[in-house]
């Protein structure tokens, strides 16, 4: 019931299992690749029945050659 913000920093295969535990998805494969430094935003409803991938691996803070 907030508007808190909460941001994590991970690693690729942590995230792959996070993203997965929030949305479903087969264990055995990498649903949820990301770019080195690529950014994804996830809102929870304030009720809490309803999870929104806003955006999912976001790299539009680099240049084009920079990423990876």
């Amino acid at each position: 019931g907030t508007n808190d913000r909460v941001a994590v920093v991970s690693h690729g295969a942590f995230y792959n299992y996070l993203m997965r535990a929030i949305f479903g998805g087969d264990t055995s494969k990498s649903w949820w690749m990301m770019n080195n430094t690529g950014i994804t935003r996830v809102d929870f409803s304030n009720d809490g029945n309803r999870t929104m991938l806003v955006y999912h691996n976001r790299t539009d803070h680099l240049p084009e050659g920079l990423i990876t």
